[in-house]
């Protein structure tokens, strides 16, 4: 009997010692995972966007496109409304 409970008691040693090896190997990955994501928040995060020339003449292009689209919609506009004012 008392061998008995003895091997039962290092099983269950055994089975902690895995669970706890688990445990150490997972918290590694997380201490990992949690650095890498911590880079990339103060990367992304500090300071002012780094935005290239390319991108920042792009950018210029496609604003000017836009502003123009509505100038030339609010033109329009302007024009119907002289045109039905005069109908009145």
């Amino acid at each position: 009997m008392f061998l008995h409970r003895f091997n039962e008691l290092a099983e269950n040693h055994e089975e902690i010692i895995k669970f706890k090896d688990a445990y150490k190997a997972r918290n590694a990955e997380l201490e990992a995972e949690n650095k890498q994501l911590k880079a990339d928040n103060k990367r992304l995060f500090s300071g002012n966007p780094k935005i290239s020339a390319h991108d920042m003449t792009s950018l210029n292009v496609f604003f000017k496109e836009v502003a123009s689209f509505y100038e030339t919609r609010f033109n329009h506009c302007v024009v119907l409304i002289l045109m039905l004012r005069l109908e009145v």
